[in-house]
C-alpha cells in the first residue's frame, strides 16, 4: 500500500470558520504505518550514506 492511499482513506481534514483547510487527522493506526516508513526511509538513506 502506497502513502497516498493509506492517507486517501483515513485522512480528515480540519476547516476554519471560512472553509479553509488548517490542519490534517487521521487514525492513529494510519499514523503508526507512517512512522515505520519514515524509519525505513531514514535507515536506508544511513545505509546510503555509509556507501
Amino acid at each position: 500500500m502506497t502513502i497516498t492511499e493509506m492517507l486517501l482513506d483515513s485522512v480528515q481534514y480540519v476547516v476554519d470558520s471560512k472553509g479553509q483547510k488548517t490542519a490534517v487527522q487521521f487514525d492513529l493506526q494510519t499514523w503508526q504505518m507512517l512512522q515505520e516508513m519514515l524509519e525505513d526511509l531514514e535507515d536506508i538513506a544511513e545505509i546510503a550514506q555509509a556507501r
